[in-house]
């Protein structure tokens, strides 16, 4: 058996709408006065019923906005477009201020025309709140950001000019004093020149790594393809020297990225992949995949490997799982192939077997998932 709904009792529905205490839900009258009353209106503001009813809707607006007549501009606005919604801060009875999310609706008679309005409002101070102190957090992050690589910057520069003087003048004197020193002393000059010649890369490779994600430059559509093109060019002396073969796929796909963040990406793991190389010729297959939302590239290589127990430490700074004298480096290449991969939005990894090769994986997504 169904109710026709036109012999429903209305305080059914005062009672639905008095059971939704998290919204202030009221009648206004045409001149903005307060018509009904409702719990969560009482929750939200502080006030009962005997306490508000007739008086007007400025009743919990402050001050300045009182004299600005927002209140009347918003009740006009409902009137013309129909619904009106808005948010802004409002006053409750012991004074305190809250963030109201208001949404103002005509009620029109048989005729249409405009006999008063009802007024829907939450309190969203939290999230406002919430709102207000994460911007200020990613405002001061952006400060010290900012300081760190202005730092970074002054500190390399600082820093290399007197390296650069240690190397220069150790070279001088090994040039001016070769054979007059003894082997000991020649082997000190070594020593020397060759610390402040890797400290010089250290500084500049932390300098790549401060820089990464914060040269102010946006994303493009970038053609992977063309983008290992320059790669291969790059590296070519590399490549040469190693006798590597590099293979490529022909049909790596158009990302949006920063263009050079991916280049140094490519970059960084097709070097590595010729570097750390067993004593056959190094061959490097660069290729990608689709899956579902996202592009899965690999760089796979026939090198010495890696590991199981280092899989959680391969990608932080300074991380170096060989002596210098074994494989040249600063420990930074794979915390910076990291850092770029996550920047857009992606994650990296590797899959390895000692003694057969090494394929790193990290994904990005796809084009039309920006």
């Amino acid at each position: 058996m169904t109710t026709d709904p036109a012999t429903i009792d209305l305080s059914y529905f005062q009672q639905m709408i008095d059971a939704i205490t998290e919204y202030e839900v009221i009648r206004l009258d045409l001149d903005g006065r307060i018509c009904t009353w409702h719990p969560g209106a009482e929750q939200i503001t502080g006030y009962r019923a005997d306490e508000v009813l007739g008086r007007p809707v400025t009743t919990f607006y402050t001050a300045e906005d009182i004299a600005s007549g927002l209140a009347e501009r918003e009740l006009e606005t409902a009137a013309v477009q129909g619904r009106f919604e808005t948010e802004g801060w409002r006053v409750r009875k012991d004074g305190s201020r809250f963030w109201a999310s208001v949404v103002l609706s005509p009620i029109r008679d048989a005729t249409g025309v405009v006999r008063g309005y009802v007024k829907i409002t939450r309190d969203l101070t939290e999230r406002k709140l919430a709102d207000a102190a994460l911007a200020e957090r990613t405002r001061e992050l952006e400060i010290s950001n900012r300081d760190l690589l202005e730092f970074a910057s002054v500190a390399s520069h600082d820093l290399q000019e007197p390296l650069r003087k240690v190397a220069t003048f150790c070279q001088l004197l090994a040039r001016q004093y070769q054979g007059q020193l003894d082997d000991e002393a020649d082997e000190y000059i070594g020593f020397v020149v060759d610390g402040a010649v890797r400290m010089q890369a250290l500084i500049n490779d932390l300098l790549s790594l401060a820089r990464v994600g914060r040269s102010g430059t946006t994303r493009t559509d970038v053609d992977c393809g063309k983008l290992m093109q320059q790669v291969r060019r790059e590296l070519a002396p590399v490549i040469e020297q190693a006798d590597a073969d590099l293979v490529v796929a022909d049909d790596l796909p158009v990302v949006c990225a920063h263009r050079g963040m991916l280049a140094q990406l490519f970059g960084n793991l097709v070097a590595n992949a010729i570097k750390f190389r067993r004593d056959e010729p190094p061959r490097v297959e660069v290729w990608a995949t689709r899956e579902a939302a996202e592009w899965r590239f690999a760089v796979k290589d026939n090198g010495i490997g890696i590991e199981s127990q280092y899989a959680s430490r391969v990608f932080d700074v300074f991380e170096r799982l060989h002596t210098r004298s074994e494989y040249p480096g600063t420990g930074i290449g794979l915390a910076l192939c990291r850092k770029i991969v996550e920047l857009h939005r992606g994650r990296i990894w590797f899959e390895s077997e000692p003694g057969a090769g090494t394929t790193f994986y990290w994904t990005m997504p796809a084009g039309d998932q920006l």
